[in-house]
């Protein structure tokens, strides 16, 4: 493969800061960032990728003038309460830079691609995954403004990859790049929609229960957060697995169709103006 100049493209991974931080307190960096920096770096196609991924609630604010000065590709995946400022850098970055490749995502983008367009000015939205052909997006962009739909069904990585995110988040807290507490431990918060999956799942709760007992040893360094939905409070054994696994703190929630069920636990979605209206857009 060529390695010229000119077959390197330069990207930044762009996580945007969030309104008081993530989840009300924390300011969590997500690993999907890392996963998307991956699958650049492993893809084999005309271009090298050169990636930075720039954590703004870490990093600092990022300059879109100087910071993405020769850049190529910026990527910005972005929750609800981060989005405005995500539109916001985008913005920036074509005023700035007008032949710079812009891509958005993440579970504000995805569902209100038009917003996203209509407010960061972005090139490519891409709505659910993105890690299986991100490279190719990023090379066949067109001038035209376009929405990329990514969905292959839920899928299970293999358990060897999974036992490799683990080891991959050790590593990063050994090297300081994670916050550890004073008694060596780190913080990680689950996120996945299947985990852990109820008892009528039966094919993914077994396979999650096999998984949680192979955690073991490989976890102990970390004080882990899961969502998970109320149907574990029915679930025992997977529920007593989880918290040998170090997952010591749940956030329960309810999903349902019907709009008096929302109602009574007080859960609902208001249609009429979007979140980033909302929040406001600076």
């Amino acid at each position: 493969m060529a390695t010229t100049a000119s077959k390197i493209k330069r990207v930044v991974l762009l996580q945007p800061a969030s309104a008081g931080g993530n989840f009300e307190y924390i300011a969590i960096p997500r690993q999907g960032m890392l996963f998307l920096s991956g699958a650049l770096a492993q893809w084999e196609g005309e271009y090298l990728y050169d990636r930075e991924i720039w954590f703004e609630d870490r990093c600092g604010v990022i300059d879109p003038d100087k910071d993405l000065d020769g850049v190529d590709i910026l990527m910005v995946t972005a929750l609800i309460n981060e989005a405005p400022r995500g539109y916001q850098v985008a913005r920036q970055a074509k005023q700035y830079h007008p032949d710079i490749i812009t891509i958005g995502g993440g579970p504000q983008m995805g569902p209100l691609s038009q917003e996203a367009f209509d407010n960061g000015h972005f090139d490519v939205i891409v709505q659910r995954e993105a890690r299986t052909s991100l490279a190719s997006f990023a090379t066949s962009c067109c001038l035209t403004s376009k929405v990329i739909q990514q969905f292959l069904g839920y899928r299970l990585i293999s358990r060897e990859t999974e036992i490799k995110r683990l080891t991959q988040l050790r590593d990063l807290a050994a090297d300081g790049l994670i916050h550890s507490s004073r008694n060596g431990k780190f913080q990680v918060f689950i996120s996945d929609d299947l985990h852990p999956p109820p008892l009528r799942a039966v094919k993914y709760r077994n396979e999650r229960l096999e998984r949680l007992h192979g955690w073991k040893g490989h976890t102990d360094d970390m004080y882990m957060i899961c969502q998970a939905r109320a149907e574990i409070g029915q679930d025992a054994e997977l529920a007593n697995a989880m918290t040998d696994a170090n997952i010591k703190m749940a956030y329960i929630g309810v999903e349902s169709d019907n709009a008096e069920n929302l109602k009574l636990v007080k859960k609902r979605q208001e249609g009429t103006r979007s979140n980033a209206q909302r929040l406001g857009d600076s």
